[in-house]
């Protein structure tokens, strides 16, 4: 006896043969494209079928990516050889997708099928209206955040977004080095942050968890590949703490930094915008705002793409929200990069002696570099004078080995280390040039840079004697 299988899709009817419970193999489901996005199937069998063996486990639905679609419904007729597969989800357009209809599904004989059938099938791309920016607004304004830290003595603000409930999105470089965090929503209300879920430094990107879950709907993702210059962009954000700030404009180009690829935008974004959504015309994000180059008379603007992140998202989803771990990690902020660089750096260690380097809280100058300043031991100053030569190669690699720790922490960031010899005298100094000396009231200080270590598209470093 043969058993006959019949997938009804709507317009289509796909026939498969397969032997019988007893005999050897299934031949697949041939595919079909451009599917609804509500469709429904339909199998049919020509013997009775066990209902107690229809379910998500035997019969299910993936995309491309491995992921379940959930919320699926089965009704068997009453006859028992008529099987309708309904979904409580829409499908996502332009996506591939399998039916599988497994070896755990029974007769009611209790006998399996020999081999899983598999049907691949296309969704249409829909060529949607775009969204007014009043319906963008509409669609997401609630589940765009501002995001505060602290140290207990520095504070970082910037914005965040919904990625699942109770889950946050963001930048890294605003929660760096941070160990309180909270979230504002549009609505005022506050909410403490447990600590952060995972991070990827190069990317600056972040997952935040709440202290406990809340019933708003994430954000949805687009694919960032998809993405082109001169596409309509719109984002939501808290420049210099105005929350929920919309702006517009268009995508200016698609960079390469190494290994990594950034949307350039010239959507006017400021301080505090870090971390917000950037949406296509549809709603969707497509990247979270990053970086801005100051000390320009152009929007210089720059978002992380978000499939950057969507790794760090797949590795929870699952995972009841109770058992997702979050922490808050032991790295270097910009508040407290230099009690880390005091730390690995504050010895530098020569062939002929090694120097003590002090390092001083970072600041940001008018052309938007972070600048810290060091000071070598004044009593040391002779000796390194004096075996100048000998060690230049050492002091070096030893500058280039603070632009790698920097670099490797603070990626995409503009920094300028500032290593000087500086002491104060009761007399002049005429034994030092004329440039280095200069008077206080009634002191005289002495000045002079000895290293310095650039950091922008690469380090460079200089040294000086």
């Amino acid at each position: 006896m043969k058993l006959f299988n019949k997938v009804l899709v709507f317009c289509a009817i796909f026939f498969v043969f397969i032997p019988s419970f007893q005999e050897t193999e299934a031949e697949q489901l041939p595919g079909n494209s451009e599917v609804s996005l509500t469709k429904h199937w339909t199998v049919e069998f020509n013997t009775r079928m066990d209902p107690e063996t229809i379910n998500e486990e035997t019969v299910y639905i993936r995309d491309t990516s491995g992921k379940k679609m959930s919320g699926l419904q089965f009704i068997l007729s009453e006859d028992e050889k008529e099987l309708k597969v309904y979904t409580s989800d829409v499908f996502r357009p332009d996506t591939r997708y399998v039916l599988h209809i497994t070896k755990g599904v029974k007769s009611i004989e209790g006998i399996p099928l020999q081999e899983n059938i598999t049907f691949p099938f296309q969704t249409e791309d829909l060529q949607e209206e775009p969204l007014t920016p009043k319906e963008i607004v509409h669609k997401n304004d609630h589940k765009v955040v501002m995001v505060q830290a602290s140290d207990g003595w520095h504070t970082s603000q910037g914005s965040g977004f919904f990625v699942t409930e109770g889950i946050i999105a963001t930048n890294f470089h605003v929660v760096q080095g941070m160990s309180e965090i909270q979230v504002r929503l549009n609505n005022g209300n506050i909410y403490e942050v447990e600590g952060v879920v995972d991070y990827d430094i190069a990317r600056d990107v972040a997952l935040l968890k709440l202290e406990r879950e809340l019933s708003i709907h994430p954000v949805e993702l687009a694919d960032s590949i998809k993405v082109e210059k001169g596409d309509q962009v719109y984002s939501i954000g808290s420049p210099l703490g105005l929350q929920n700030t919309l702006s517009d404009g268009l995508i200016s180009g698609i960079r390469e930094q190494g290994l990594l690829k950034l949307i350039q935008i010239n959507v006017p974004v400021d301080a505090g915008s870090s971390g917000g959504p950037l949406f296509n015309d549809h709603g969707d994000v497509i990247g979270i705002t990053s970086e801005i180059i100051a000390g320009t008379q152009a929007d210089l603007n720059f978002a992380v793409p978000i499939n950057d992140i969507k790794p760090l998202i797949e590795k929870i989803e699952g995972q009841p929200f109770a058992k997702v771990d979050a922490s808050f990690p032991d790295v270097p902020g910009f508040h407290n990069m230099h009690e880390f660089l005091n730390e690995k750096f504050g010895e530098m260690k020569t062939s002929e002696g090694a120097f003590t380097i002090q390092f001083t809280p970072a600041y940001m100058d008018f052309s938007g570099y972070y600048v810290i300043e060091a000071y070598i031991e004044p009593d040391q100053y002779e000796q390194y004078q004096d075996e100048y030569d000998s060690i230049k190669e050492e002091v070096q690699e030893w500058g280039l080995a603070v632009g790698d720790y920097l670099d490797q922490n603070f990626p995409r960031s503009y920094l300028d280390v500032d290593v000087y010899y500086a002491e104060e005298f009761d007399e002049y100094p005429d034994e030092f040039p004329e440039e280095w000396i200069q008077e206080t009231e009634d002191k005289w200080f002495v000045i002079n840079q000895i290293i310095e270590v650039l950091l922008s598209d690469q380090i460079y470093v200089e040294t000086y004697q």
